[in-house]
């Protein structure tokens, strides 16, 4: 990379342009231009010719700042007891320039638990690209829903003036681990009349 020295005479000389990282930034000395975000010294020198004393410097500071960009987590939903989550949907992305996406990892996951409920989702973007952003994140969420249960009573019969026969049923989608049974009761009492009576 060229700069240009004026002379005293109002000649423009042709100077070399060399930038070197300053504070926190790690780069060259080097001819070529920085695009990465940090602070830089560019320095141009000119060595002197047969015409013009030497050497010449002068040296300022380029300032490449980071671009804003914006990271969203995806989410889902389960039932309660259904096993292993879905896949989350898709990370969204803003502000990240095409040219740095594929060197962009994203990376997401949610709060841990099982139970009936919101859990939050967490996006990351790592690589060394995002060096380059200031990257704002916005969480996602993952339900898990109530899982249907079905109780089903089973029929009974007696003869007036006899006692109740045991009353039962079926009950259907407990997950394994949960102690959930079910009770029965119906409005028939040994005195009742004859007749259909409800279990419930």
């Amino acid at each position: 990379t060229t700069c240009t020295v004026s002379s005293v005479s109002g000649a423009s000389l042709m100077g070399t342009l060399t930038y070197t990282g300053t504070g926190a930034t790690t780069y060259g000395p080097s001819t070529v231009a920085p695009t990465a975000a940090g602070t830089y010294a560019s320095v141009c020198s000119f060595p002197g010719d047969d015409n013009h004393d030497g050497p010449v410097t002068d040296e300022s500071t380029v300032i490449i700042r980071t671009i804003p960009a914006t990271v969203t987590a995806g989410g889902g939903t389960k039932v309660y007891g259904s096993g292993a989550d879905p896949a989350l949907s898709t990370i969204g992305t803003s502000g990240f320039l095409p040219a740095d996406l594929p060197a962009i990892v994203l990376t997401q996951s949610r709060v841990a638990g099982e139970t009936v409920g919101g859990y939050v989702v967490t996006a990351l973007a790592t690589g060394a690209a995002t060096a380059n952003y200031t990257v704002s994140y916005t969480a996602g969420n993952f339900s898990i829903t109530t899982k249907p249960l079905t109780v089903v009573a089973n029929d009974k019969t007696k003869t007036q003036g006899s006692v109740n026969p045991a009353l039962d049923g079926t009950l259907a989608g407990v997950v394994a681990g949960d102690n959930i049974t079910a009770t029965y009761s119906t409005t028939a009492v040994t005195a009742s009349p004859a007749g259909t009576y409800p279990i419930t």
